[in-house]
């Protein structure tokens, strides 16, 4: 009664605790690299056997316990990847990476869990637990007490975040996790005009960031005075900005930055300034994803099969930011954006843009990788409890990466609705991965869906050049998406994936057949639209 009565507290602490986001109150990825065996030998007595294969299963046991203390919304995200597979110093999606090792040492085995920035190799929190192997060991027993040993270590990661920042100036986020250039000037100027632009450097919780370096590269219609300078100790920079187009200006502005974590950061701020054409739309948009889903082997009658386990693990940052001039046949359709694979791309053309129903890619940073394990597997047809025949197939582990960048624009259309169709809002992007393939992400948002947020505001800024303000966000969760397919499924042809994995094999125990699919983790997308033209509803609500 006392041993549960501590396991009860402890988890109440920890998943108080996990709620706890940190200063950007961002949630934190962490990928849990596969724990590795040093230097332990393949039995060849078949029961001892059975116990070494569980090595195998020990990695997903471990992260499963682990994941117990942080339910879906909590602050902390771990997601199973591969050792060696990250690599670089770049922007990631984890902030962090935890290590497993297995080693025989005198007559008893030894686990070791620890866990680091994800791009550094210092030790920032660790786990240690014996156990013995043969001739019998419990797996969940290990894992559970690995998970209660390993989760108040990762609950120290926020502090370590803190005083990183306070002893060095690192930053916390950019582009990816909020961090931005803001740029203050009038938004109005004409051809020839120069005038004093304020930029202000802010790291994802609004705090500035002293003596960076800026660069203004990329902006087009015109030019900064220096093109180059660093932020003083508020974070701010001043510099001129001529005006040389009599159409619009795009100002564009960049830092990269080290964060807490040891990695190269990019932030990244963005401003129209317009002339004697018109004002385009301001697109921005977030969207990120970790999502891992699994699925057993079936088998048939008289075959056993251990191991065979495929997961998968998507994982993927992005931010977007385009502005779009739509044309007089879009707004006749509805379309406030309708952006398919082409436009102007800052920094990729010293065109000024044309206003005929044309994007301008600003900014397209992300970072997309993909995970598949399969799990060795031993066959054996079986004859009643007897092994009369064994075969084994080895596992695969494949690993991908991609980045984004402005060769590679998003697709977007906004569609404001029509007597028969509700507004909504499409989002898509791919990238050239490592494998020759592509990694990418994609999101629909329909005004009135359940899991959708969708705003709009009147500016009443007389100073903005816009006057209709969208918010729009969705987040989906993979295990709800999950039982949705399985209930499509079952109304489809008549049963669901545990239902026909069972009806193949009738002869193995329930516990066998159930829960043949797993998912876990999510996706959100969050988008801001600028217009310079007054929403329809707006005008009704005058």
């Amino acid at each position: 009664m006392q041993k549960f009565f501590f396991i009860f507290v402890l988890l109440a602490t920890i998943q108080a605790k996990a709620q706890d986001c940190g200063l950007c109150g961002d949630h934190t990825l962490v990928n849990f690299q596969k724990i590795e065996w040093l230097g332990i030998e393949k039995p060849d007595d078949s029961v001892l056997l059975n116990e070494y294969d569980k090595l195998e299963d020990l990695w997903w046991i471990v992260l499963r316990r682990c994941e117990d203390f942080f339910p879906k919304g909590n602050c902390i995200e771990l997601s199973p990847t591969f050792r060696n597979s990250e690599g670089g110093g770049g922007a990631k999606t984890n902030k962090y990476s935890m290590y497993g090792t297995i080693i025989h040492v005198s007559n008893e085995y030894v686990l070791r869990l620890f866990i680091r920035p994800a791009c550094s190799e210092e030790e920032i929190g660790s786990a240690e637990i014996r156990f013995q192997m043969y001739p019998f060991f419990d797996l969940d027993k290990i894992a559970t007490e690995a998970a209660h040993k390993i989760v108040p270590e990762l609950l120290n990661i926020y502090e370590f975040e803190r005083k990183r920042r306070a002893s060095g100036n690192y930053g916390l986020g950019g582009d990816l996790s909020g961090g931005q250039i803001q740029i203050n000037f009038s938004k109005k100027m004409v051809k020839g005009e120069e005038k004093r632009i304020v930029l202000t450097l802010m790291d994802c919780d609004e705090q500035p960031l002293r003596n960076r370096v800026i660069s203004t590269a990329g902006t087009t219609g015109g030019f900064f005075t220096p093109a180059t300078f660093k932020t003083d100790d508020e974070g701010k920079a001043i510099a001129k900005f001529k005006m040389t187009t009599d159409k619009v200006a795009i100002l564009k502005a960049s830092s990269e930055v080290k964060n807490v974590w040891g990695c190269d950061d990019l932030y990244t701020g963005t401003a129209v300034v317009t002339a004697i054409e018109g004002t385009p739309v301001k697109v921005s948009i977030n969207y990120q994803q970790n999502e891992t889903k699994a699925l057993k082997r079936a088998t048939l009658p008289g075959v056993e099969i251990k191991g065979g386990e495929e997961t998968e693990v998507v994982t993927m940052k992005h931010r977007s930011v385009l502005y779009y001039f739509p044309s007089k046949t879009d707004l006749e359709q509805g379309f406030l954006v309708n952006v398919e694979k082409q436009g102007y791309y800052i920094g990729m053309s010293n065109e000024p843009p044309s206003t005929d129903g044309k994007a301008i890619f600003a900014t397209e940073s992300g970072v997309y990788t993909y995970t598949k394990s399969v799990q060795s597997a031993r066959i054996s047809g079986m004859v009643g409890n007897v092994e009369m025949v064994r075969g084994e197939e080895d596992g695969e582990d494949r690993h991908v990466t991609a980045s984004a960048s402005l060769g590679s624009p998003s697709e977007v259309m906004f569609f404001l609705g029509s007597q028969n169709e509700p507004p909504s809002f499409m989002w898509s992007v791919e990238y050239p991965a490592t494998d020759g393939n592509y990694g990418g992400g994609a999101a629909t948002i329909v005004k009135g869906d359940s899991t959708v947020k969708w705003e709009v505001n009147r500016i009443t800024d007389a100073n903005s050049i816009y006057k209709t303000e969208y918010v729009l966000s969705l987040t989906l969760y993979a295990a709800e998406e999950l039982k949705k397919g399985d209930q499509a499924m079952k109304e489809l042809f008549g049963f669901k994936l545990d239902e026909l994995a069972r009806a193949i094999d009738p002869t193995k125990p329930a516990g066998k057949t159930e829960n043949m699919a797993f998912a876990s983790g999510s996706q959100s997308i969050e988008v801001r639209i600028l217009s310079p033209y007054e929403d329809s509803s707006l005008k009704r609500k005058k």
